[in-house]
């Protein structure tokens, strides 16, 4: 590895090939007076514009090393280009940024990780987890189910993602999240887009977004639960409770403001389960497996703790943009 020039007029010679002036040195003398900055550094590496430069934040690149071995698990490749490993650089500093990491449980951001990644364990490594599975195993899921767009819900019943987060990683009865980004739905007359529920609902938490009628429940669907509005069809659903009688569901897209969808449930919430919480699919945990499997598309699932309305619509604009820069995904 070359350090950088180690003279002060060498320095300034190597800086103004940069680019930066006399003006920026003066304004930054550090540069010139520094210890040998190596070419293999972050300050260097890292482009906060947008540009190709490799990531060098460590989180980032300890996510890529744990894709890759995911998909070595299964006999399988990973890989993930420079840009994509770039815009989750910008992505992660963004939710960073906004103050959000904390408040993220579990999240998946379906990388592109190539037709190698066959059984898609490199696809589904978490990108933030304090709690669940390393990677979503995912069932008759692979990489015909894959796009640029996401992945695409075979509605059979093994093609339901598992995070092994249990209701009770939830903060607490009262904080708690789920959020599906949907780049396209199919509707169907009993599709659960993630959750986990019993036969009466009393022991659930339930995200509808691809029927005729959005909604969801936590934790007691028998209280009651959000209201049925009209699916607005493709787009971001977010259902957060921040109280004990405050529940809501959000929905944004990029020709629809963030805004809540149907009216805030302030009835009782029951209490959090030890039960897996699945997307594409409900956990049917008291009969076993997925339950209302979905066709549709996800490219950003999320298991949170509670959010208020501000700071899910600051998390929608850091995932919206992140599928933009992936190259699909939004809509």
């Amino acid at each position: 590895m070359t350090p950088l020039p180690a003279k002060s007029t060498q320095r300034r010679q190597f800086l103004k090939l940069l680019g930066i002036t006399s003006a920026g040195i003066a304004a930054f003398p550090a540069i010139v007076r520094a210890d040998p900055l190596m070419l293999t550094d972050p300050v260097l590496l890292h482009d906060e514009g947008g540009g190709s430069s490799p990531c060098a934040d460590s989180f980032v690149t300890s996510w890529y090393a744990a894709v890759q071995a995911n998909a070595v698990s299964s006999g399988d490749t990973a890989s993930i280009s420079s840009s994509d490993l770039e815009a989750h650089c910008r992505f992660y500093h963004g939710l960073q940024s906004d103050g959000l990491v904390s408040s993220i449980i579990a999240m998946v951001t379906f990388p592109n990780t190539g037709a190698l990644d066959t059984h898609l364990n490199g696809c589904l490594t978490a990108f933030i987890k304090t709690a669940g599975n390393s990677h979503w195993p995912c069932g008759g899921l692979g990489v015909p189910q894959f796009s640029v767009n996401g992945l695409t819900g075979t509605g059979a019943g093994n093609s339901s993602l598992q995070t092994g987060v249990l209701g009770t990683n939830y903060p607490s009865d009262s904080s708690a999240g789920i959020i599906v980004y949907c780049s396209a739905i199919v509707n169907g007359a009993s599709s659960d887009d993630a959750g986990y529920l019993n036969d009466s609902g009393s022991d659930s938490v339930i995200l509808l977004a691809s029927r005729a009628n959005s909604g969801g429940a936590m934790f007691d669907a028998t209280l009651g639960n959000i209201g049925s509005p009209a699916s607005p069809g493709a787009g971001y659903y977010s259902l957060q409770r921040v109280a004990s009688n405050d529940l809501r569901l959000w929905y944004a897209k990029s020709t629809s403001a963030h805004a809540q969808l149907g009216s805030t449930f302030t009835g009782g919430g029951g209490s959090r389960g030890a039960h897996e919480i699945f997307f594409m699919a409900g956990n049917h945990w008291n009969t076993g497996g997925g339950f209302g499997n979905t066709q549709s598309t996800y490219s950003l699932c999320a298991i949170t703790a509670g959010l208020g309305g501000a700071d899910d619509a600051k998390l929608y604009a850091r995932g919206h943009q992140l599928r933009i820069d992936l190259g699909g995904g939004f809509v």
